[in-house]
């Protein structure tokens, strides 16, 4: 089974010119994401997830927009 390690490896590889650190379990929150693929087989982890399918796209996909919000701002600054 696959999680949010997966959208962490895809955002890391979207921005490989820049120090990114992703974060997934933090202040005492633990859930795992799973992937389309791991909804699909199914099991245990898919059961009690808290996400539906396509979820770890979402947060992959915002945290890209949010990231690359910030890197514009921050280039404003330098």
């Amino acid at each position: 089974m696959l999680h949010v390690g997966c959208a962490q490896l895809d955002i890391k590889q979207r921005f490989p010119h820049r120090d990114v650190i992703v974060a997934e379990l933090t202040n005492g929150r633990i859930a795992y994401v799973p992937t389309r693929l791991a909804h699909a087989l199914g099991g245990y982890e898919t059961m009690i997830a808290r996400f539906g399918p396509g979820a770890d796209e979402t947060i992959r996909d915002t945290s890209c927009e949010l990231l690359e919000e910030l890197m514009e701002g921050a280039e404003g600054l330098s």
